[in-house]
């Protein structure tokens, strides 16, 4: 009898053994496809939540999966530091993946949060200036608002920008809206041309993976999006 319990024993740790080991091996090739599809200059951190895994590979369904990107590639010039997905409910045929048949995995629900540095904002709002002398930076305001400074150059026209704005999110993009009072300080003939630069300066691209913005937090050392997605389609 003792010998049967230890060789029961030993079968449990071995299958535990071979569980990890296929997560850890699921884990790793789903940072190298994330890396390759989202251009990250390293591999991002994933982590298959739910145990046995094994069990999860068999009905090819996932319970969660987490990943932690870092600098992940954005169009319109804006950089995003931080990139933190969780997945629910990925659905990946076991056959499909053994045969390499997988083109696209649905998702039941995702949500993400990413930050953005104020030196990414300023960097995204000079870009979106090429051709002008006038200047536009974003830092931190008072309750949860933007700090807004710079020069409006045109025509022999100049101001100097210090104003209040809040970064909101309508639609499932990010939008910067100058507070109501905000250009009360400046000549009233300026007042459409420095609203029309701040919305040019501010135009931001939408998030990556179909993500939709459903709330905006500002710190000092940049913003935080928290953002949503409902039925996502990861292609490959």
């Amino acid at each position: 009898m003792r010998r049967f319990l230890t060789l029961i024993v030993v079968l449990v740790l071995l299958a535990v053994v071979v569980d990890r080991a296929a997560c850890w091996f699921a884990q790793r090739t789903i940072a190298e496809q994330i890396q390759k599809e989202a251009d990250l200059p390293a591999r991002p951190d994933v982590n298959v939540a739910g145990f046995p895994f094994l069990t999860q590979v068999l009905g090819g369904r996932y319970q969660q999966i987490d990943a932690n990107l870092t600098d992940p590639a954005v169009g319109g010039g804006l950089k995003i530091d931080t990139l933190n997905i969780r997945l629910r409910g990925v659905q990946i045929s076991t056959s499909d993946a053994i045969n390499g048949r997988v083109d696209s995995v649905p998702v039941d629900s995702a949500s993400a949060v990413a930050t953005v540095s104020f030196a990414a904002l300023n960097a995204a709002a000079k870009e979106n200036l090429p051709n002008t002398k006038s200047k536009v930076e974003f830092s931190q305001g008072t309750s949860n608002a933007l700090k807004v400074t710079g020069e409006y150059r045109s025509s022999g026209l100049n101001a100097q920008l210090d104003l209040s704005a809040k970064i909101v999110a309508k639609d499932g993009d990010l939008v910067v809206e100058l507070a109501p009072e905000a250009l009360d300080g400046l000549p009233a003939v300026l007042r459409p041309q420095v609203k029309s630069l701040l919305a040019q300066a501010s135009r931001l691209p939408s998030l990556p993976f179909g993500f939709q913005a459903k709330s905006v937090s500002v710190s000092p050392t940049g913003i935080t999006v928290q953002a949503t997605s409902s039925a996502l389609n990861l292609q490959r």
